[in-house]
C-alpha cells in the first residue's frame, strides 16, 4: 500500500514538473454557490470584508424572501456586492424548474418573474443559464433559453453512460443545436459539469461547515494535493486550460466564515507554489470563466462538437436506476398545475382587455368601476403560486407528502385569485350604461323552477373562433338553451358516479361558437317541451368480461366520422373511419406494473404489466343526436368516458376526434397503472413525443427494459408506419409514454409506492388520489392529423370558460351586453398563437404581447413556412393605436446579439437512442419594415407596447358597439353633422319602446318559447357627443340597444 502511495506521488510530481517547465498552467475558477441557500446574511458579510471573494445565486424565490427581512443598510451592502461583480446571478428564474414536466407557459412565466425582480432591484439580467439539478435536460431548454438571451447553459444530470463518454472525448463543452426547425439560429454553447455541483475528493468534500477536517499546517499539503488532482482530472476532459470548479452544495454557506477561511488557506498555498504545482486558483464568477473560455478558444482556434436534434432524457445515475417514474408521479398535481396556468392566462387576457376598454370609455362615457391595481396584485400573487410549483422537486411529484399538500393548496389559492379577476373583468366588459352584471364561476345549485331561465357567459381566450361542446350540470332533463338567433340543439346526459349507483345529476350539452378573445351569452331555461332539445337513451351492459356474447344490443357509439366498437371487458375494440371507409384495429387494455424498488423518482417494474381485474366491469352507453358516450366502470376505482360529438350534418373537421377521460388510480401501493393502445400500426419502435413546442423522435426499439425507454409526453405523442396511418394522443397533463415491442403505445396514468428509492426524498410515495386525464385520440391518415393537431391541442388546453350570471335572467338580457367581440369578426392566422396578452407589473401602462408560430418546419408546406406578422392589424385598430413597440427577449430584457463559436459540424456527439431526423430546407428571410415581424416555425417573439385609445370618438363608439351592428339587420351611419333632429329621435325611441312592450305582453299571453324579432332601420345623425344608438333585435325578452346622453 505504501509503495502504491509513493508511486502515485511520483507520477503527480512528474506531471506537475512537466507542466511547470512548459509554463502551461491550468487556471482554476472556484465558483462558490449554494443550492437553495438560507444563510445570505453571513455570506454577504464575508464578501464585504474581502473584494476578491465571490458568490453565485440562482433561485429568486429564496432571495426575495430573504430580501424582505433585511433592513435598508443590509440591502445597500448587498446591492454594492452585485454592482461590483462579487455576487453574480445565474439562471435567475423564480425557481430552478424541471425540464421534463413543466410546460412552456410555466417556464416562460417563472423565468420572466425572476428576471423582472432582478431588473427592478439591481438592474441586472443573467447571462448564464444554470440548470444543475433537473433530472435530465429537454431539447426545449436551449431553444427557450436562447430566446431569453442567455449566452451560456450549464447542465449536470445526464445519463452516466453519456457523461463518461463525453469526458473521454473532451466533449463536455459543445454547441447544442436542439431544434430541427430553428437549427443554429437558437443553438447554445453548453457546458456539462464534470461530476456534480459539489467539490469532492473521495470522502473529503471541502465543506467545513458540515464537519470536514479544518485546514492546518499538518494537512494543508495533502488537502491541496487532493484539490489539485481534482482540477487535473477535470482538465483532461475540456479543450481549454480554463477549469470550472463548483464549490458548494444543498443549503451550503450557512456558516460562510468557516468556509471561506479554510479555502483561503488552501488557495494561498496553491498560488504560492503554482510554479511547481502547475495550477493557479482564484475565486471567480461564471461570467469571467466563460469569457476566458471564449478568449482561449478564439486565440487557439478551438472548435467544439455539435449535439443536434435531441435531448438528454431519460436520466440515469446507475445502470439500473432510471429517473422515468417522476414523469407520472402524483399525476393530479401535474394536471391541476396545467389547468391553473390556463385559467391564469385567461384572467390576464380579459383583465387587460377590460382595462383597455375602461381607457376608451373614460374618454367618451362614464366608465365602470375597475380597480386595475388591486386586480394586478391578485394576478401577480396567483402567478407566483404557480411559479413555485414548476420547481424540480414540485411539479415532478418528488417532495414529501406534506409539502405536496402545500403545493396543492398553492394551486387552489392561485385558482381562487384568477377566478376573482376574470369575474370582475368580464363584468366590466359586459357593463352597459354603468350597470354591471354579477358573474361567478360557481354555478347556482338551486333547482330550476318551471319556466325559469338562467344565463351563462362563455369566454374564449384563444385568438381564433372556437367551437366547443359545452356541458353544464343541471338537475332536470327538461332544459333548452337559447342565443340571439333562437333555440339551439341540445342534449341532456345522466351522470352516474358508481356502476350500480343512483343517478347524481344531469349534464346539459350544446354547441357553443365563441369569437376570438371574446365572450358570448347563452340562456338556459327549464321547459316542458322543445323541438331541438333531446334526452339521452341509456343502455346498461353488465357481465361484459368476455364481450358481447349473450348480451342484448351492441356496445357501439358513432358520429358522422367514426364508429367505435367495444369488446371484452368493455374496452375499445375497433374504430371505423367512415370518410375513408377503413376499419382500424384499436384495442385498449388497462394494466399494472408491480414495483418493489421504485419510488417517486425511479420506475423499476418487476416483470410484465398484468391486466387489471375486469370481472365486474359495467358499461353505460348514452345515445343522443349530439353526443354518444360510453362510460366504463372498471377495476376498483376507475371510470373511463369515451365520447363522440356530432353537431353538424356532414360533420365538422373538429369532430374527427375521440375524447377520452380517465379517472383512475392504482389498485394498491407498489402498483403503476398504465393504458395500452394496440393498432395495426407497426412503428418499428419509434415514438414521437413533444417537448412542448416540437416533436422529438424516440427510438424505443433499441432497449428491452421498459423503464429505460419511457419518455415524457408534454402535450402530444404519436406512432405511425409506412402506411401513413397515425395514432395520436393529445394530453392536458404531462405523463410518461413508450412504445412496446408489439407496436403498442403505452401511457402511465397513476403511480403509488410504499418504498423510498433513496434519491433524497426519504419517504414513500403512497398516492391514493384519483387522477383525471383528458385525452384526444386520432387514428387517421397522418396528413389530416398533422394539419390540425397543433391547433386542436391548443383548443384542448384552453377550453371555453363558463361564468354564471347571478342577476335575474330578464334583467341581464335587457340591461347588459350579451357578447364581446374585440377582433371585430377577424381572427389570427391558423399558425399564430397568442401566448401572452397582459399588463407589465402592477402599475405600468406597458403591454406584454407574446406571439408564437405553432407549426414545425417539416409538417405542412403552407402552415409551416415563416410568416410575416403585421402587429397593427392584429389588435383592434379601430379603437387603439399601438405606440412605443419594442421587441424584447422572452423575459422582457433588451435583445442581445447571439455569440458565434467555431463549430466542427463533422464531430457529432453520441446519443442514447435516436432515429434519423429529416432535414428541412434552409430558411431565408428578407429584411422587413419595422411594423412587420417575421416568425420562424416554433419561434416565440415578445413585444412591449402601449395601447392608447384613438382620438376619433366615432371610431371608438363603432368599435364598442360593433357586436350589435354586426348581428342586427340595421345600419347606422355615423356622421359629424352639427344639428340633430331630437324630436325625430324621441319618436323613434318611443315607437321602439311601445313595440317592445307589445311583444312582451304577447309573449306573456302565449307562454311559448318562440322567438320574435323586431328589426328596425334607424338613421341617426350624430353630433360630437355620443348620441349613438344602433338598431335593435328584440330577442326573447326585448333586447334593446342603449342610448347615451340623448
Amino acid at each position: 500500500m505504501k509503495g502504491q502511495t509513493r508511486l502515485a506521488w511520483l507520477i503527480t510530481l512528474l506531471l506537475l514538473f512537466s507542466l511547470s517547465i512548459s509554463g502551461d498552467l491550468l487556471e482554476v475558477h472556484l465558483l462558490p454557490h449554494s443550492h437553495c441557500d438560507v444563510g445570505w446574511l453571513k455570506t454577504s458579510e464575508q464578501l464585504s470584508l474581502d473584494p476578491s471573494k465571490t458568490f453565485h445565486w440562482a433561485e429568486i424565490s429564496f432571495l426575495k424572501q430573504w430580501w424582505t427581512e433585511q433592513n435598508e443598510d443590509q440591502r445597500k451592502k448587498f446591492t454594492r456586492l452585485v454592482a461590483n461583480g462579487q455576487i453574480e446571478f445565474v439562471g435567475g428564474g423564480y425557481v430552478m424548474h424541471d425540464e421534463a414536466t413543466a410546460s412552456v407557459d410555466a417556464i416562460i412565466n417563472q423565468m420572466s418573474d425572476g428576471h423582472e425582480w432582478l431588473r427592478d432591484h439591481f438592474d441586472v439580467t443573467p447571462r448564464i443559464a444554470w440548470q444543475i439539478d433537473a433530472f435530465g435536460h429537454s431539447s426545449l431548454t436551449p431553444v427557450l433559453f436562447s430566446q431569453m438571451g442567455y449566452d451560456y447553459l450549464v447542465l449536470n444530470r445526464i445519463h452516466h453512460y453519456l457523461k463518461d463518454a463525453y469526458r473521454e472525448e473532451k466533449q463536455l463543452q459543445f454547441i447544442w443545436e436542439a431544434s430541427p426547425s430553428l437549427k443554429e439560429r437558437h443553438s447554445m454553447f453548453s457546458h456539462i459539469l464534470y461530476d456534480h455541483y459539489s467539490t469532492k475528493a473521495g470522502n473529503y468534500s471541502f465543506d467545513w461547515e458540515k464537519g470536514d477536517d479544518i485546514i492546518n499546517d499538518e494537512n494543508i499539503a495533502h488537502r491541496s494535493e487532493q484539490l489539485i488532482n481534482l482540477t487535473k482530472t477535470q482538465g483532461e476532459s475540456y479543450r481549454t486550460k480554463q477549469i470550472m470548479m463548483p464549490w458548494g452544495d444543498d443549503f451550503s454557506f450557512v456558516n460562510a466564515k468557516i468556509q471561506y477561511d479554510n479555502m483561503d488557506r488552501l488557495m494561498k498555498y496553491i498560488n504560492d507554489n503554482n510554479s511547481t504545482l502547475g495550477v493557479t486558483m482564484r475565486y471567480s464568477t461564471l461570467s469571467k470563466y466563460f469569457d476566458r473560455v471564449r478568449e482561449s478558444a478564439e486565440r487557439e482556434s478551438i472548435e467544439f462538437p455539435i449535439y443536434r436534434y435531441d435531448d438528454f432524457l431519460p436520466y440515469a445515475d446507475t445502470e439500473e436506476s432510471y429517473y422515468t417514474g417522476y414523469y407520472s408521479s402524483r399525476s393530479q398535481i401535474k394536471r391541476d398545475h396545467r389547468e391553473s396556468l390556463a385559467l391564469l392566462r385567461q384572467s390576464q387576457i380579459f383583465h387587460s382587455l377590460a382595462q383597455n376598454e375602461v381607457k376608451v370609455l373614460t374618454k367618451i362615457l362614464k366608465p365602470p368601476n375597475f380597480d386595475s391595481i388591486l386586480l394586478r396584485k391578485k394576478l401577480n400573487e396567483a402567478r407566483r403560486e404557480l411559479d413555485v410549483i414548476t420547481h424540480h422537486q414540485a411539479i415532478t411529484g418528488t417532495s414529501k407528502s406534506y409539502v405536496m399538500e402545500d403545493y396543492t393548496q398553492a394551486t387552489n389559492r392561485s385558482r381562487g385569485l384568477s377566478r376573482q379577476v376574470i369575474e370582475i373583468s368580464m363584468e366590466t366588459l359586459l357593463t352597459r350604461d354603468g350597470i354591471r352584471p354579477t358573474l361567478s364561476l360557481n354555478r347556482n345549485t338551486d333547482p330550476f323552477k318551471e319556466g325559469e331561465c338562467r344565463s351563462i357567459v362563455a369566454t374564449n381566450s384563444l385568438a381564433w373562433n372556437k367551437r366547443e361542446t359545452l356541458c353544464v350540470d343541471v338537475d332536470t332533463e327538461d332544459m333548452s338553451v337559447f342565443d340571439r338567433e333562437g333555440e339551439l340543439a341540445s342534449q341532456t346526459i345522466p351522470i352516474f358516479l358508481e356502476k350500480r349507483g343512483e343517478r347524481k345529476h344531469f349534464q346539459f350539452c350544446f354547441l357553443a361558437v365563441v369569437p376570438p378573445l371574446g365572450a358570448k351569452t347563452f340562456s338556459l331555461c327549464r321547459v316542458t317541451s322543445s323541438n331541438v332539445s333531446a334526452s339521452s337513451i341509456v343502455e346498461v351492459y353488465e357481465k361484459i368480461e368476455k364481450g358481447e356474447k349473450g348480451m342484448v344490443g351492441e356496445m357501439m357509439i358513432e358520429n358522422e366520422h367514426h364508429e367505435l366498437r367495444f369488446g371484452g371487458g368493455g374496452y375499445l375494440k375497433s374504430l371505423y373511419d367512415k370518410g375513408s371507409d377503413r376499419l382500424h384495429d384499436l384495442t385498449t387494455t388497462y394494466r399494472e406494473y408491480s414495483t418493489t424498488r421504485g419510488g417517486a423518482y425511479l420506475f423499476t417494474p418487476r416483470g410484465e404489466a398484468t391486466e387489471i381485474d375486469n370481472t365486474d366491469n359495467v358499461m353505460h352507453i348514452y345515445r343522443g343526436p349530439l353526443i354518444q358516450e360510453a362510460v366504463l366502470f372498471c377495476g376498483q376505482h376507475n371510470i373511463v368516458r369515451v365520447r363522440l360529438t356530432w353537431h353538424d350534418k356532414g360533420g365538422d373537421i373538429s369532430e374527427r376526434k375521440v375524447s377520452i377521460r380517465h379517472s383512475v388510480k392504482s389498485s394498491s401501493s407498489d402498483r403503476d397503472l398504465i393504458v395500452r393502445y394496440n393498432t395495426e400500426i407497426t412503428p418499428e419502435g419509434i415514438l414521437s413525443a413533444d417537448n412542448g413546442v416540437e416533436m422529438v423522435e424516440r427510438n424505443c426499439g433499441e432497449v428491452e427494459e421498459v423503464e429505460k425507454r419511457y419518455y415524457p409526453l408534454q402535450t402530444t405523442a404519436f406512432i405511425r408506419d409506412d402506411s401513413d396511418v397515425q395514432l395520436t394522443i393529445l394530453s392536458r397533463s404531462t405523463l410518461g409514454a413508450t412504445v412496446n415491442p408489439d407496436g403498442s403505445m403505452e401511457l402511465m396514468l397513476h403511480r403509488s409506492s410504499s418504498v423510498d428509492d433513496n434519491r433524497g426524498l426519504n419517504e414513500s410515495m403512497v398516492d391514493d388520489t384519483i387522477s383525471s386525464h383528458d385525452h384526444l385520440l386520432f387514428l387517421e391518415d397522418h396528413s389530416i392529423t398533422e394539419w390540425r393537431r397543433k391547433r386542436m391541442f391548443l383548443d384542448h388546453e384552453h377550453p371555453l370558460l363558463l361564468l354564471h350570471v347571478l342577476n335575474r335572467e330578464a334583467q341581464f338580457s335587457s340591461s347588459f351586453f350579451d357578447e364581446y367581440e374585440p377582433l371585430r369578426g377577424s381572427e389570427f392566422p391558423q399558425n399564430l398563437h397568442l401566448y401572452s396578452f397582459e399588463h407589465r407589473g402592477e402599475k405600468s401602462e406597458q403591454m406584454i404581447v407574446r406571439l408564437g408560430h405553432i407549426y414545425e418546419s417539416n409538417i405542412i408546406s403552407q402552415l409551416s413556412q415563416p410568416m410575416d406578422v403585421h402587429l397593427e392589424r392584429l389588435f383592434f385598430p379601430e379603437a387603439y393605436e399601438m405606440k412605443n413597440i419594442n421587441r424584447t427577449m422572452l423575459t422582457l430584457h433588451d435583445v442581445r446579439e447571439k455569440l458565434e463559436w467555431k463549430v466542427n459540424r463533422e464531430e457529432e456527439m453520441i446519443h442514447l437512442a435516436r432515429s434519423d431526423v429529416a432535414e428541412s430546407s434552409p430558411l431565408t428571410f428578407d429584411d422587413k419594415s419595422e411594423a412587420v415581424e417575421t416568425l420562424r416555425p416554433t419561434e416565440i417573439h415578445t413585444f412591449l407596447m402601449e395601447l392608447s385609445p384613438t382620438t376619433n370618438t366615432s371610431k371608438q363608439l363603432a368599435w364598442k358597439y360593433s357586436t350589435l351592428q354586426q348581428h342586427y339587420p340595421i345600419t347606422v351611419p355615423v356622421t359629424t353633422k352639427t344639428s340633430v333632429n331630437i324630436i325625430q329621435n324621441f319618436f323613434v325611441m318611443l315607437t321602439f319602446i311601445l313595440a317592445s312592450l307589445a311583444f312582451w305582453l304577447t309573449r306573456r299571453k302565449r307562454q311559448t318559447r318562440q322567438v320574435a324579432v323586431v328589426s328596425l332601420r334607424i338613421d341617426l345623425d350624430v353630433t360630437l357627443c355620443p348620441l349613438l344608438r344602433t338598431t335593435v333585435k328584440i330577442f326573447r325578452l326585448c333586447r334593446c340597444a342603449e342610448v347615451n346622453d340623448g
